[in-house]
């Protein structure tokens, strides 16, 4: 019984960490965007 509850709290931990993981590399690419948006707005300003 111990080691069952021990693999099941390690499953909900994995995928606990998987979720978050996926969560702030979301965040990173939507700051990425948005910081190169302006930037290619600018340069078709110029162009």
């Amino acid at each position: 019984m111990k080691t069952d509850k021990r693999n099941l709290i390690m499953m909900l931990a994995k995928s606990i960490y998987v979720f978050i993981y996926h969560r702030i590399n979301k965040l990173t690419q939507y700051d990425k965007v948005a910081v190169t948006m302006p930037d290619n707005r600018h340069n078709n300003k110029t162009n």
